[in-house]
């Protein structure tokens, strides 16, 4: 099974490169002396708007999120979707050795923290934003690792 959160994140793209090409036609605009308003008043304003929406963006803290469960393995490649280089992660854990998940809900914000057996007890991998899935499919992702740790007691 393969879960991820492709489209949405394309979509987000969208609409980030649209704002920006605005603010940047803003800018643009506003060294023609078409508004009767200084031109440095305007690029003031465009450029604090600027800062706010990337400010705005950066906060969300949105991740693009895959989801496999093949070859023995539960794999999660995520990243937060940043301005500049996103840091790129993955956790792998054999289905056999998979403990149990956990979810977290701060604010609209929801976690998820995935637990592997070890011989000195449960290994808790970092948290995950899964905020940024769709509703069924965080459904079919908590009923696909509860079946794994379900098998696994």
């Amino acid at each position: 099974m393969v879960i991820d959160n492709e489209e949405e994140i394309v979509n987000l793209r969208k609409s980030r490169n649209l704002i920006i090409g605005l603010l940047f036609s803003f800018i643009g605009v506003s060294f023609l002396d078409i508004i009767p308003i200084p031109w440095y008043y305007l690029f003031a304003f465009a450029v604090l708007l600027m800062l706010l929406f990337l400010f705005y963006w950066n906060r969300q803290e949105l991740t693009y999120i895959r989801y496999t469960d093949n070859d023995n393995n539960i794999e999660f490649k995520y990243y937060h979707i940043v301005m500049v280089s996103p840091k790129r992660k993955m956790i792998r854990i054999k289905q056999n050795v998979f403990g149990k998940y956990e979810t977290e809900k701060i604010g609209k914000k929801e976690f998820l923290y995935v637990f592997q057996k070890t011989k000195t007890g449960l290994f808790k991998y970092p948290g995950i934003n899964i905020s940024s899935f769709k509703e069924e499919d965080r459904k079919k992702l908590k009923i696909n690792l509860s079946k794994y740790a379900s098998q696994n007691k």
